[in-house]
């Protein structure tokens, strides 16, 4: 009856002269030998064991033995942890690429927070310095106009001058006076009137009753109402604070 399987040994067929019982006949010893039997349907059985020479009393060889237990099962457990390690090997391959892009991204991110916080230190001097310019600037016109442009106001003022004159001279002043009193605005929400607001404006530079009465045509004692007022309404009236200093203390 012809074999229904091939015996085969890493793929190759093996010839029968070379079968492991055919090597011990002729005196070779086997051992540990893994064959494949191939079936005509296509399955496969792997199996594993010895051939062993027999010999006579003399020592002559007189035939030989062997011994084959099946261990398919276990070579395809082995494939399949094979296969296993190899799908574990890519995996931590891709992890480790993972992790690596990951740091690349983050060590990238820390570079860009970083030199966005250089740009925004750089953003916060350079408005602290405008401002501080914006200052200087604003401290330079209003002494100029204080000093080099109010005191003819007021000498102008005394001279004989006619309602036109003393109209355009009084628009002048409210200009000027605007320029010097950064203030103006936060006064409005205070509800001063305007000449409450003139009066803040010159007390602010120092004037003195009398001077502030006289460039604004009152009376002291008339003056001295509006500061009353003045004090009220920025809630100074039962307290003992200097009117100027409270004043300059107004951003």
């Amino acid at each position: 009856m012809p074999a229904t399987y091939r015996i085969m040994r890493d793929g190759k067929e093996i010839p029968v002269d070379q079968l492991p019982v055919q090597q011990a006949a002729r005196g070779d010893e086997v051992r540990d030998c893994e064959l494949d039997l191939v079936f005509t349907d296509g399955t496969k059985r792997t199996i594993r064991g010895n051939a062993t020479p027999l010999k006579g009393p003399d020592g002559s060889i007189t035939g030989a033995v062997s011994a084959f237990i099946d261990i398919t099962k276990r070579k395809q457990a082995e494939e399949i942890q094979r296969r296993i390690n190899v799908r574990l090997k890519m995996e931590r391959h891709e992890l480790l690429s993972e992790v690596d892009r990951r740091k690349k991204a983050e060590a990238g991110l820390d570079a860009k927070s970083h030199a966005l916080e250089e740009v925004n230190t750089a953003l916060r001097v350079l408005l602290k310095q405008r401002e501080e310019d914006k200052i200087s600037l604003e401290s330079n016109i209003r002494t100029n106009v204080e000093e080099l442009v109010l005191p003819h106001v007021a000498k102008l003022k005394k001279t004989r001058l006619d309602a036109a004159q003393e109209s355009i001279i009084g628009v002048i002043e409210d200009n000027l006076m605007e320029i010097t009193s950064p203030i103006i605005r936060t006064l409005h929400t205070f509800g001063f009137t305007p000449t409450e607001i003139e009066i803040v404006s010159y007390i602010k530079i120092g004037k003195t009753a009398k001077q502030a009465a006289e460039l604004l045509g009152i009376s002291p004692r008339t003056l001295e109402g509006h500061r009353y007022n003045i004090r009220k309404k920025l809630g100074l009236d039962q307290k003992k604070l200097n009117l100027r200093s409270y004043l300059l203390s107004i951003p």
